[in-house]
C-alpha cells in the first residue's frame, strides 16, 4: 500500500470494487475495520462522497484506509499488505492495530513494512536483506534480539567517546 490509488467515483464504489457484490453491511463493516468509517460519516455525502481520480483532496492516511477497506471487503483468506500505515498518523494507526487485533486475530496476514509499530499483529517475523533471508523466527525472540543488538551499539559508541 505503498502508493494508495483511488479512482473517481464514490467512496462506497472504491471500497466495493474490492469485494464480489458486496453488501452494504460489508461495506460498513470493512470501513470500521480499516479505520475509515469515521472519516467517511462525518462527511456530508458520506459513502456517497465522490472522490477525485488518486483520491486528490484525501490525505494519505485517509486514502489508505479506503484501499485497506476495499482488501478487507472481499474478505480474502490471506491478506497481504505493504506498508499499511505508511502515510497514517499515530492514533488512525493505533486504531487499525487494535482493530486487526480485535477481530482478525485468526486471519493470516503478511505485512511488509519498515515500521515497528505494526509488527505487534505479528506472531512470526522474517527480515529480508538484499533478497535474502537474514533473520526469521517467533516475534518475541526477533525483539530481544533487537534489543540486545541496540544495546551493543550503544556500549559501543559509549565506550568509543
Amino acid at each position: 500500500m505503498q502508493e494508495s490509488w483511488l479512482f473517481s467515483g464514490t467512496v462506497k464504489q472504491n471500497i466495493a470494487i474490492g469485494g464480489n457484490n458486496p453488501s452494504d453491511e460489508d461495506i460498513l463493516q470493512a470501513s470500521v475495520l480499516a479505520g475509515a468509517h469515521d472519516f467517511i460519516a462525518t462527511h456530508p455525502d458520506g459513502y456517497a462522497f465522490k472522490l477525485k481520480e488518486k483520491g486528490e483532496g484525501l490525505s494519505g492516511g485517509q486514502r489508505q484506509t479506503i484501499n485497506i477497506a476495499r482488501a478487507l471487503v472481499g474478505k480474502p483468506p490471506i491478506l497481504l499488505l505493504d506498508e499499511p500505515t505508511s502515510a497514517m498518523d499515530l492514533s488512525r494507526e493505533t486504531q487499525l492495530i487494535e482493530n486487526f487485533k480485535n477481530q482478525l486475530s485468526n486471519q493470516t496476514i503478511l505485512i511488509i513494512t519498515h515500521r515497528t509499530s505494526i509488527l505487534e499483529l505479528a506472531t512470526k517475523v522474517m527480515v529480508i536483506d538484499q533478497g535474502k533471508i537474514v533473520a526469521q523466527g517467533p516475534k518475541s525472540e526477533f525483539m530481544r534480539s533487537q534489543q540486545q543488538q541496540a544495546m551493543k551499539a550503544q556500549e559501543s559508541a559509549e565506550s568509543s567517546v
